[in-house]
């Protein structure tokens, strides 16, 4: 009878942990998409000194988001993000054309991390 409270208790445990960072990473995720469109934003506006702290800050909360999101998400879905979220910094220095699509590149995959982590009956079964 021991055992099975043990697993009981241990099954619990890690429900919690999961439905945890179910959470963590949909919030974090949003807060990097807003951070990620108000960076688009200035970039657009042509306020290039704005632009690129605003990266330089999005660049930051990614590193940290990347460590523990990694616990809970498979590397492929992470190093997409990550070559475009550090790219973004000198493409705004740069002023290169392709600024846009590495924005909705870093957008998009930001967007896949959540909707693929996303318990649904067809990606449970």
């Amino acid at each position: 009878m021991g055992r099975i409270k043990l697993c009981c208790v241990m099954l619990f445990i890690i429900i919690i942990f999961c439905c945890w960072g179910l959470f963590f990473i949909s919030g974090q995720t949003g807060e990097l998409t807003a951070l990620l469109e108000r960076t688009e934003k200035l970039a657009e506006i042509g306020d290039k000194e704005s632009a690129i702290e605003s990266a330089k800050e999005l660049e930051k909360r990614w590193e940290n988001y990347q460590d523990i999101a990694s616990i809970f998400i498979r590397n492929d879905k992470i190093s997409g993000a990550q070559t475009s979220m550090t790219r973004l910094t000198s493409m705004i220095e740069n002023e290169s054309e392709e600024l846009g699509a590495e924005f909705s590149n870093a957008r998009s995959c930001l967007e896949w991390i959540v909707e693929s982590e996303m318990p649904k009956i067809y990606n449970i079964l």
